[in-house]
């Protein structure tokens, strides 16, 4: 019977070791599930920061790239009206041109049929 008890004893102790080495290895497990969490928590809370970051960067590269164009476009409007008034000039002296030559050159033909 003392053998028998320890036995008992001995199984008994063993069965708590293991219980005991499970539970260090789950804690140890545990320990770097956690810092892996911590790790992937941090790097995640990064990227969102830098994504931040790089969204209201390129939206102020945005803005900025609308101002040039619409003060360019502002630039360009009172040239445009004063190139098109010009053009205008040019196009009525021209027909103004046309229409001298043509009436004098009538004028002259109707003057040798007359004279």
């Amino acid at each position: 019977a003392a053998a028998f008890d320890r036995w008992v004893a001995f199984v008994t102790e063993l069965h708590e070791q293991e219980a005991l080495l499970r539970r260090c290895l789950l804690r140890i497990a545990n320990v770097h599930l956690a810092g892996a969490m911590a790790r992937w928590r941090e790097t995640s809370t990064e990227l969102r920061s830098m994504r931040s970051k790089f969204a209201r960067a390129a939206a102020r590269l945005m803005r900025r790239c609308l101002v040039q164009a619409w003060l360019a476009w502002a630039e360009w409007v009172p040239h445009a009206k004063a190139s098109r008034k010009l053009l205008a000039k040019a196009a009525r002296a021209l027909v103004m041109r046309t229409q001298f030559k043509a009436f004098h050159q009538w004028r002259d033909l109707t003057r040798q049929a007359v004279g």
